[in-house]
């Protein structure tokens, strides 16, 4: 009985018990951010794209792609036999990022840049 005067008196003073029901211009809304959502993150995507092909389609980019990934080590072992390898390893790990970013995005100029630098492959 306390219920049903409690929800008597919810509807008497306007207050909604019931799930809110979005209306079709809320989704609407929804889908265009989600669309809007998506295209950035391409945008974005493409953008990383060019960006790598730039750098490796020329000599000096090549040069500086080399060299980081010669830094972090990831044609070398890592084990050192103490905590030093976790170091190691950690910088290798970024230049395995590095490396993938570079061969998914521009292997030929990944190519070229091994030829250049002359490592075995």
């Amino acid at each position: 009985m306390l219920r049903c005067l409690s929800l008597s008196s919810d509807r008497a003073r306007g207050v909604h018990t019931s799930p809110q029901v979005q209306d079709s211009a809320d989704m609407d809304h929804e889908d265009d951010d989600s669309t809007k959502r998506k295209e950035a993150a391409e945008l974005a995507r493409q953008r990383v794209s060019e960006d790598w092909k730039w750098l490796m389609g020329a000599k000096q980019g090549r040069r500086i792609a080399h060299r980081l990934l010669s830094m972090s080590g990831v044609n070398r072992t890592t084990f050192t036999g103490n905590s030093e390898t976790f170091h190691r390893e950690g910088k290798r790990a970024l230049g395995l990022e590095i490396q993938g970013e570079i061969t998914r995005h521009a292997f030929a100029g990944y190519l070229e840049m091994v030829k250049e630098q002359g490592i075995p492959q």
